[in-house]
């Protein structure tokens, strides 16, 4: 059948709205779920603003079968199977509002005291107050079970014919009354504990949108029949159903505007199924005790201490091992340093939280340039170090070399001057990797193209000396025992890299740059527990004996600067001459 051009018209407009209603309710969906504070509350909201979703399903179905339906019989089922999908949003939709307030002021108890302290004096006021609340609560259930049959009794019934047309203005009043008794009993609910609800919820909105979505549901289509002498026309219908789609997009995004997640108080509700939507008639409505997010600090804080120390006691294992099995000095010295970077990492994270919680001023500029300050380099020292340890441990910088120009098939001069570039980019991310991270800590809310900028070089400069070290591996590989565990130990040591500079990152781009103290907090305790499994990780490839017999001379723990140091300054054009490992002249010991 060919489409009028009105009706291909709107049929591409009313597509493209109904995209629009699904794409706000998915962006509405995607914040609830990030940002949880009261599970309960928020998913009754999420299901008032899928309703909106199914609303413009419905109405748009209503549209696209106008365009097919040429019998008046087809239209009257049509009608008849909306209102009945219609009514029961309408129940579902007045019930869970109604949930939702009673919620907000602490359960069905709190309200049955409140409707008591409406009436002070009287003899009977408990009484009273739980008879009220009872019959405000059986009028919402009885609209909910028997609406949808009045609507769908009355569109069933004819309009004209006796004595189908008295049994319908029966059904109308009757559902009219029903739908008057319902709005009333969630309204004077509603009043009545208005001032308790706290203001930030915006309830008076949220009821708003709903009436409004209600009034869309109920009252238009008798509005839009009334006053168009051609209402049931086909190109008059077409377009009330593109009107009602526009109306459903206006109120999804109304409501969209009105339920942020920082509307709702931090409250222990339980995770509830999204589909389990009979669970809004539970009687009573229980009361669940709010968060203190003080207590939440301060249990993370006692969580991130013992992580922390737990931290410090892997360390101090593995140097205690260490001492005890002394095989080459140097090179376990070089290892114990990695270990120490992650015991410096959780207490960088740890300095955080802590100052996540005192909330000093200027906290997030001072804390950020601090933090990503000491973690840059922090990051430089830990590379620069595993490439020292890789080179010793393929037996040297000539061997290196030599290893190099074999594995590349170049010159020997070529070959120092490569593993020269190599050892500078190392330096220069060393270098440079700091003063990247306090220039994005200054400018952490930024969104200027100098942030940009400075983001990319971060990335480009991480890239660069991560796969510059990943090269000098692949070179080096074949001269390294197995024991040694080159790559697991790369992995390990990657991982923190990519904690202190990557994971900050996506945790921003996930949670838009969130400021939620509980947020954060939440988001340095992973780090740290992070952190905690990749000191255990780096403990169990590190051992004494993943390293080869060597009489090294010894170097302080914290002389972080001698890896900066060329590794060997004899010719490369002789390595058999090379005695990288000599014996030293004074007794071998290692400095803690």
């Amino acid at each position: 059948m060919a489409l009028s051009t009105q009706a291909a018209v709107l049929l591409g407009i009313n597509a493209v709205l109904l995209l629009l209603i699904g794409t706000v309710f998915v962006a509405n969906l995607r914040r609830h779920r990030l940002d949880v504070k009261d599970s309960y509350s928020q998913m009754i909201t999420l299901r008032l603003a899928f309703v909106c979703v199914v609303s413009g399903i419905i109405y748009f179905l209503h549209f696209v079968c106008d365009i097919i339906s040429e019998t008046t019989t087809g239209s009257d089922v049509e009608m008849a199977v909306g209102e009945f999908l219609s009514s029961i949003l309408e129940g579902i939709v007045l019930n869970s509002f109604f949930t939702l307030i009673v919620l907000q002021v602490g359960g069905s108890e709190n309200v049955v005291r409140i409707f008591g302290q409406q009436t002070p004096g009287h003899a009977h006021a408990s009484a009273l107050a739980t008879a009220k609340y009872r019959r405000y609560r059986h009028t919402l259930f009885a609209f909910a079970l028997a609406y949808p049959h009045l609507m769908v009794g009355t569109e069933l019934l004819s309009h004209t014919k006796k004595p189908d047309k008295y049994f319908r203005l029966v059904l109308a009043v009757a559902g009219f009354a029903l739908i008057c008794a319902a709005l009333i009993s969630v309204l004077r609910t509603y009043l009545a504990i208005k001032k308790e609800i706290p203001d930030t919820f915006l309830a008076g909105k949220k009821f708003i949108v709903i009436k409004l979505l209600l009034l869309l549901s109920t009252t238009q289509y008798s509005i839009y029949s009334f006053a168009d002498d051609n209402a049931t026309e086909q190109s008059h219908l077409q377009i009330y159903w593109s009107v009602c789609l526009l109306e459903v997009l206006i109120l999804s995004s109304a409501f969209y505007i009105v339920t942020a997640p920082a509307t709702f108080a931090i409250i222990d509700s339980p995770n509830v199924n999204p589909w389990c939507l009979w669970d809004v008639a539970q009687e009573p409505i229980p009361q669940y005790k709010p968060l203190d997010a003080s207590h939440l600090s301060t249990t993370l804080l006692a969580a991130n201490g013992l992580i922390v120390g737990l931290t410090a006691a892997v360390f101090w294992v593995n140097q205690r091992r260490h001492r005890r099995a002394i095989v080459d000095p140097y090179a376990q010295t070089l290892a114990l340093r990695l270990a120490l970077g992650y015991l410096i990492a959780a207490f960088v994270f740890f300095f955080h939280f802590t100052w996540q919680i005192a909330r000093a001023a200027p906290s997030a500029i001072v804390q950020g340039t601090v933090g990503d300050g000491i973690m840059g380099v922090l990051e430089g020292i830990v590379l620069q170090t595993y490439f020292v340890l890789l080179i010793r441990a393929a037996g040297g910088q000539a061997s290196a070399v030599c290893l190099l120009a074999r594995s590349t098939g170049v010159a020997m001069h070529s070959a120092q001057a490569i593993y020269q570039r190599y050892r500078w980019i190392l330096i220069a991310f060393t270098l440079l990797r700091p003063i990247l991270g306090v220039a994005l800590a200054l400018q952490h809310r930024d969104k200027s193209q100098v942030r940009v900028v400075l983001a990319v070089l971060n990335v480009v400069l991480l890239a660069t000396a991560v796969l510059t070290v990943i090269r000098t591996l692949r070179h080096v590989h074949s001269a390294l025992p197995p024991a040694f565990l080159a790559t697991q130990k790369l992995v390990v040591v990657k991982l923190l890299l990519v904690l202190g500079s990557v994971q900050r990152t996506i945790y921003n781009l996930v949670d838009h740059h969130s400021t939620e103290e509980l947020h954060i907090q939440v988001f340095y305790t992973v780090c740290l527990v992070e952190i905690l499994g990749l000191s255990v990780a780096f403990y169990c490839v590190s051992a004494p004996a993943s390293f080869a017999g060597a009489l090294t001379s010894s170097a302080p723990l914290l002389r972080l600067w001698d890896v900066f140091a060329s590794t060997s300054t004899e010719s490369v054009h002789d390595v058999a001459s090379i005695e990288f490992n000599a014996a030293p002249k004074t007794p071998v010991h290692v400095v803690y």
